[in-house]
């Protein structure tokens, strides 16, 4: 898991590293301290009001990934979540949030602004009012996908 800014340095969450998302005709390498301020943001703005977050257009960010049943869909980052230990998909009131993987840091921008890479941090589902704690558990990528319009997430692959 990555901490919070506040304690500072990336911490325990399975080897955390930069990563590359998207086939070699259209690959983005992020550094790990692109990952580490995008997942920071994920924090600090996933205990803010809805209207109060970020946005590319109507979408807030942080938001929730996955089905209506909170649970990942996407076979391929399904299998990636599941092979770590703290971010398995099926745990009992667990939710999961995606927040764009961007340079500079996504803070606001018109649809299409937050790109096609995301990191993704799972938390307990609280309910409102509550204080929300996140882990960290991967980067994932549209990019890759049979068209501009594909809207299947990848997992991205620890960078060589």
């Amino acid at each position: 898991m990555f901490p919070s800014t506040q304690t500072g340095g990336v911490s325990q969450r399975a080897n955390p590293a930069p990563v590359s998302c998207g086939p070699t005709t259209d690959q983005r390498a992020w550094p790990l301290q692109s990952i580490q301020d995008a997942f920071d943001a994920l924090q600090t703005n996933g205990v803010l009001p809805k209207n109060q977050r970020p946005a590319a257009g109507t979408r807030y960010y942080p938001r929730q990934y996955g089905s209506g049943s909170r649970a990942p869909t996407n076979v391929a980052v399904v299998n990636a979540l599941n092979a770590i230990p703290e971010c398995v998909t099926g745990q009992a009131n667990m939710k999961y949030f995606e927040f764009p993987l961007t340079d500079p840091v996504f803070t606001d921008g018109p649809p299409q602004s937050q790109g096609p890479d995301r990191v993704v941090a799972i938390s307990a589902n609280i309910g409102q009012g509550g204080t929300r704690s996140f882990t960290y558990c991967l980067a994932m990528t549209h990019r890759g996908g049979t068209g501009p319009d594909d809207p299947t997430f990848r997992p991205c692959t620890n960078a060589p």
